[in-house]
């Protein structure tokens, strides 16, 4: 065990401290202080530009254009010890992925502690940051990469990235007897389905509903129930939800939709007309009430 890993495990512990969320603070559409965006930790020492060793590594961790693992759109996965954690952006609480050419910014959080989080940019000719991840049903087992002093590949491509190497196991929180393990991890930001994120046209209007950024991001889809709700109402005045039991001969339900324009809603009863499902896709084609006038709206969202 290295002896920096007691560094690793409290750079850690400080980021994992602002990753807790809940319902309430994906309900409340405040954003901010349950986001981890807002209070991540910053980059750990030895993980600055002046440890780049070559045009693609830092320190142990090297970087590549292209990842060696694959994820489905949406997803990510974390394997250790023979065992593979799924983390979805459907169920989870302020999911952000961006991966680009110079930043890395993922977060998969869940209220009951189902986490991957991954902060990262450019550092000279390599690629300086950190990123951790527990399971729910490890409890308080955590793994931390601190790109310096990690060793290991990252490969990032177009919106997906995938890493190879060591990781540092802390259990129950014992700092000292942090445990280097080997782990791979591949995310891929992708939208899902015909590859365009969830949208709705009313009345001529196009407004988009990113899953990246959302605070909430609830998507199951399937022939006789429809659960969608995508909350970005503290980002930007936005959510989509469509809530449908009893298919598909006799629906009840409803699409509705916030704007920074307005509020839109539709009922659906019977044979919903105008609702399609196709496999995780769900459509509505048709009218919905403005203030009592009705108006045309088309609106798809996939579901991871």
């Amino acid at each position: 065990m290295k002896q920096n890993s007691i560094a690793v495990a409290a750079t850690l512990v400080l980021m994992l401290g602002a990753c807790g969320g809940s319902d309430d603070d994906a309900d409340d559409g405040s954003g901010g202080e349950g986001d981890p965006a807002s209070t991540a930790a910053p980059l750990a020492d030895g993980g600055g530009a002046d440890a780049a060793t070559s045009a693609d590594q830092v320190n142990g961790v090297i970087g590549t254009d292209q990842p060696t693992l694959t994820a489905d759109p949406g997803t990510a996965y974390a394997e250790v010890d023979g065992g593979r954690i799924v983390y979805e952006s459907a169920g989870s609480l302020y999911y952000t992925c961006e991966i680009g050419p110079d930043n890395l910014h993922v977060n998969f959080q869940t209220a009951d502690g189902n986490d991957l989080s991954i902060q990262a940019g450019r550092a000279g000719g390599g690629w300086a940051g950190q990123f951790s991840f527990r399971s729910a049903a490890e409890g308080t087992t955590q793994y931390s990469v601190v790109f310096g002093q990690s060793a290991g590949t990252l490969g990032v491509g177009d919106g997906a990235l995938s890493y190879e190497g060591t990781a540092d196991r802390i259990v129950d929180f014992d700092l000292a007897n942090a445990e280097e393990v080997e782990v791979d991890v591949a995310v891929s930001c992708a939208p899902t389905g015909d590859g365009n994120d969830p949208q709705a046209v009313i009345d001529g209007v196009t407004y988009v509903f990113a899953l990246s950024g959302a605070q909430s991001v609830t998507c199951e889809v399937s022939p006789d129930d429809v659960d969608v709700t995508i909350n970005r109402l503290g980002v930007d005045n936005l959510q989509l939800s469509i809530d449908m039991r009893g298919g598909p001969d006799d629906w009840i339900g409803s699409v509705f939709v916030i704007t920074p324009d307005g509020d839109f809603i539709v009922t659906l009863t019977g044979a919903a007309e105008g609702l399609t499902i196709d496999g995780d896709t769900v459509t509505y084609e048709g009218p919905i009430q403005a203030g009592g006038a009705d108006v045309q709206a088309s609106v798809s969202i996939s579901c991871p």
